[in-house]
């Protein structure tokens, strides 16, 4: 999977240089250090070298990429003893409570990172790290703990962040429902189509388009089955619109 991740990176960098002039600077593609920060529950034992994971004998893996990657066991690590700058820890602890599912005093050490950094910090990167934790969170009552922590530790500031991240979220589930809507649109398109014909489809769009809501447009689904012809469907559309 790292090295997926990194053949990704590389395929997107030729891309965006494939007519880059300057052909000495873009010969070589760029260095990537891959690092795996582990936190699970029971220590690394899997293989770090890619060649581990072909079969074959040592002579035949010679025509095996060669590929290794960095490996940070923090499997036995306390949030405490974690190094770096403020982002940093805050990052690696952050991961550390979701994997760890979280007891209350980690939940509490990853707020008190978050004041540690928000006096300069960003308020969206803030933000990411607050929308992670409660994302992966593994319960209501984790939420709950995490947001209390938050608030706790970031007097004022703990309740603006808990906003801004349900903005975040209030958007995404809007997305959702908008983009759910738009597919039940469709499939309504389709069976129109089957019954009335190909023409049917396009007649109905701009009228479907003013639905906006599920219960309703489960009702134009009745109605397609219900109407015995395309303008008697479309006479219902336009007076339920009305």
């Amino acid at each position: 999977r790292v090295l997926n991740y990194c053949l990704q990176v590389w395929l997107k960098w030729q891309r965006d240089n494939e007519d880059n002039d300057d052909n000495e600077k873009a010969e070589k593609l760029p260095l990537i250090v891959p690092v795996v920060f582990y936190q699970g529950k029971e220590p690394w034992l899997y293989p770090r070298q890619f060649a581990d994971l072909v079969e074959g004998t040592a002579a035949e893996k010679g025509w095996t990429p060669r590929f290794e990657h960095l490996l940070i066991d923090q499997t036995e690590l306390s949030p405490e003893a974690v190094e770096g700058d403020p982002v940093a820890r805050l990052a690696q602890v952050a991961m550390m409570a979701i994997t760890r599912d979280a007891p209350d005093e980690l939940l509490d050490h990853t707020a008190r990172l978050m004041a540690e950094v928000s006096p300069g910090g960003n308020v969206e990167v803030l933000a990411r790290h607050v929308e992670y934790m409660l994302a992966a969170a593994r319960s209501q009552e984790r939420r709950e703990a995490f947001a209390a922590a938050l608030r706790r530790h970031l007097p004022g500031r703990g309740g603006e962040l808990m906003n801004y991240v349900e903005q975040i979220e209030a958007r995404g589930e809007l997305k959702g429902r908008q983009a759910g809507i738009e597919q039940e649109r469709r499939l309504l398109r389709r069976l129109a189509e089957r019954k009335f014909g190909a023409e049917a489809a396009p007649r109905l769009s701009d009228l479907l388009g003013r639905v906006a809501d599920s219960e309703r447009l489960a009702q134009v689904g009745e109605w397609i089955i219900e109407c015995a012809t395309e303008a008697e469907l479309l006479a219902r559309l336009r007076n339920g619109n009305s």
